[in-house]
């Protein structure tokens, strides 16, 4: 399957106040602070984070364990991935809660913490890809 994204999208984020501070809210109804969120460019440094947390959530979204071992998965990032697309990170509290490979036509990778799903990590890390694109990106899953 190929989801194909075109000019501006819609996405609907819920939004409440306490306090005077604007929140998000993830699907398990928590508030989340997207001012704690930093973007990062992906460095080895966060190599085994990354790669935990993609192992992680892809097993917990879909239910499928990885079929390649830890080092194998850790060597594809470092040097498949980053060599060939822009790897973004996003972090809270220099934990990485998601991450997004791109280049100018193609989502490789896009992985999302199922902790910090809902409240507009992905689509940020989206509209980092979308700023670099050529106005198509394609995201094959």
């Amino acid at each position: 399957m190929v989801v194909t994204f075109e000019g501006p999208s819609l996405v609907t984020v819920v939004v409440y106040r306490v306090e005077g501070r604007a929140f998000n809210v993830n699907e398990r109804g928590l508030p989340m602070d997207l001012d704690k969120v930093v973007m990062v460019p992906y460095q080895p440094e966060y190599a085994e984070r990354t790669v935990k947390m993609w192992r992680d959530s892809k097993h917990e979204a879909i239910g499928q364990k990885e079929i390649h071992s830890f080092d194998n998965h850790v060597h594809f990032l470092n040097h498949t991935l980053a060599e060939g697309f822009q790897v973004e990170l996003a972090l809270v509290d220099d934990k990485v809660v998601g991450m997004v490979a791109y280049n100018e036509s193609e989502i490789n990778q896009l992985y999302i913490h199922t902790g910090y799903q809902g409240v507009g990590i992905g689509e940020r890390l989206l509209n980092r890809a979308k700023v670099q694109s050529t106005g198509v990106l394609r995201l094959y899953i």
